[in-house]
């Protein structure tokens, strides 16, 4: 008997072992978990507030529950914090009016907080933006590093383009003493129409030099270079340039040696004299395309109400980047002849009259329209004018 229950205890455990090992394995559940995360989008470094206006601060977050505060911080100590608000809703954005007066102090050393109320969960603007005065006169002090490249881009003969993807060499010099240590600077490329900036560089020797390459994701449009040392104490600013594709065009349209003059002829028994305006229109393209063709119109117009007497067009061909093109023009508009008696022919009447050229009057052209401005120059003419013939 005790033989047959041990053969079976042992039947039973091998069916046992056998079924273990049969069947499927159980898959376990797993839950991921993603942190909690703050990040700062507006103010994020370099822009400008004044004291006493109004500005939306903004924010993106992920796994944040209920409420977050926000917060100010001047300086990099452990003091110069402000509250904005110590508890709003989290919906990424917080209009704030900066206190005309409670701010202790100004200048470029602000950062701005958003966190979770227990503080666990926190970001800051990338890099200090200035809080000023309010609107008024303020005190203006000289640059302590003043750019040479880029040069302005109101001067036809300095105007700048900057081609994305294609390299170029900033350069300043210090021209005011300063306390503050700038054995090494910092350069931010700044937007001056979206306010966006892009770091340059965070930290490079000051050689009053830095060679850059234009990222090719920044926008076309206006700008201005920020250099600053490392503490960020001052911020110095460039002139105005362009950044735009490398296929831009820009023209640049002058009038040069204006002259209104008379030609007179005498013979045996009539006479004539011719009254005539002569002028040179230069062109140049600052952008970085070759043209094959840029059309010009020239017009004059009574100049108190604007209207336009005559208008002609001319053109230039095969035109280069960055090389001025001109061409001289004689008008004739007013001819007397006398045999028995002079005769006059009507006039325009009283002056002063413009006359005027324009480089692509159509808009043909790829040009950007922000720099069309200079499209277009004028000078005054204070003559009595007359027409009759052309030549």
């Amino acid at each position: 008997m005790k033989k047959y229950l041990v053969s079976l205890l042992i039947v039973v455990l091998s069916a046992g072992a056998a079924y273990s090992q049969v069947q499927p394995k159980q898959r376990q559940s797993t839950t991921v978990t993603v942190a909690p995360r703050i990040t700062v989008t507006y103010p994020n470094g370099g822009e400008t507030w004044e004291k006493g206006k109004q500005y939306r601060i903004r924010w993106t977050s992920s796994s944040v529950q209920g409420n977050v505060k926000i917060r100010l911080k001047w300086g990099t100590g452990s003091g110069g914090w402000y509250t904005v608000s110590g508890s709003t809703e989290n919906t990424g954005s917080y209009i704030y009016k900066v206190p005309a007066t409670g701010i202790g102090q100004s200048g470029n050393q602000f950062r701005m907080y958003v966190m979770t109320l227990d503080g666990k969960v926190e970001d800051a603007s990338n890099s200090p933006f200035t809080i000023g005065k309010e609107s008024g006169a303020t005190a203006i002090q000289a640059p302590v590093i003043q750019f040479t490249t880029p040069q302005r881009f109101d001067n036809p003969e300095t105007k700048e383009i900057w081609v994305r993807g294609k390299s170029y060499t900033i350069r300043w010099k210090q021209v005011r003493k300063t306390d503050a240590d700038v054995g090494y600077v910092k350069i931010l490329l700044k937007n001056r129409t979206t306010g966006k900036s892009f770091w340059i560089t965070q930290g490079t020797r000051n050689t009053n030099s830095f060679a850059y390459r234009v990222p090719n994701n920044v926008a076309d449009g206006l700008y201005i270079l920020q250099i600053m040392p490392k503490s960020e104490e001052f911020r110095n600013q460039s002139p105005e340039f362009y950044v735009g594709p490398n296929d831009a065009v820009d023209l640049v349209c002058e009038l040069r040696n204006v002259r209104v003059g008379w030609k007179f002829k005498n013979r045996l028994l009539t006479a004539t004299k011719s009254d005539y305006i002569e002028f040179e229109i230069w062109v140049m393209n600052r952008g970085t395309k070759n043209l094959p063709m840029v059309p010009i119109a020239w017009r004059i117009l009574n100049e108190p109400d604007s209207v336009v007497i005559l208008q002609k067009e001319a053109g230039f061909s095969n035109v280069s980047p960055n090389r001025y093109y001109r061409t001289k023009l004689k008008y004739t508009y007013k001819k007397a002849k006398a045999v028995l008696f002079w005769h006059n022919t009507k006039g325009w009447g009283p002056g002063p009259f413009m006359i005027e050229a324009e480089a692509d009057p159509r808009h043909k052209l790829p040009e950007m329209e922000m720099v069309r401005g200079n499209n277009i120059a004028r000078k005054k003419i204070f003559y009595n004018m007359h027409i009759e013939g052309a030549k």
